[in-house]
């Protein structure tokens, strides 16, 4: 889907993608005190909000800055080549307003070009496939930076087949949570039957 034949575009032509912004010891105090998510917030299990900070953002840089249900955050650098990429979609984990960090790409779908969900898998899938990772730059640290993930080449597609893209997932999707869960049902009972024959409590 996303690297296939046909018409390819630049990833910025297909999604919104912005930087967080960068923190600064200016922005500790002010009237507009809101929580911000950085990199540390991104899990391979969603978005982390247990430990979250706060800095100042002017309504203006909220305009540019606050997050939407939907948006996906990307980690956009990391020490460890197995992270840089790492995606989490935001949920609205966390009440009220909130922005993010220059620690984090922000990808969102462009209205009548991409949706929501088509957005999502091509962040999971760049980032399991090592593609955020050739798009970094970087000795120690690896940065993507907007520079780097916007000029990274996607398959075009139209909304009617990311519509049938996503409805394939999403049942492939649940077959594989259907057969964890089967997974974990016998891992248990083995687990039971093999204490038992043991005598183990």
């Amino acid at each position: 889907m996303f690297e296939g034949g046909g018409d390819t575009a630049r990833a910025d032509e297909l999604f919104d993608i912005t930087l967080g912004r960068q923190r600064s010891p200016k922005h500790e105090s002010g009237d507009h005190i809101l929580p911000y998510l950085r990199s540390a917030n991104v899990t391979l299990n969603g978005i982390d909000v247990t430990d979250i900070k706060s800095m100042n953002f002017e309504p203006r840089e909220q305009v540019q800055f606050a997050l939407a249900v939907g948006d996906v955050l990307v980690s956009e650098a990391s020490a460890s080549a197995a992270s840089v990429g790492m995606p989490a979609v935001w949920q609205g984990e966390n009440p009220g307003l909130v922005c993010f960090q220059n620690t984090l790409l922000r990808y969102r779908a462009i209205d009548d070009v991409t949706l929501p969900s088509f957005l999502e898998h091509f962040c999971h899938w760049a980032f399991e496939t090592g593609k955020f990772l050739v798009a970094s730059s970087g000795t120690n640290i690896r940065h993507i930076g907007v520079g780097g993930a916007s000029s990274m080449i996607v398959r075009r597609a139209s909304i009617s087949e990311q519509e049938a893209f996503v409805a394939q997932a999403r049942v492939a999707g649940n077959a594989v949570r259907s057969l964890r869960q089967e997974l974990d049902a016998v891992t248990a009972l083995l687990t039971k039957l093999t204490n038992e024959l043991l005598g183990v409590n």
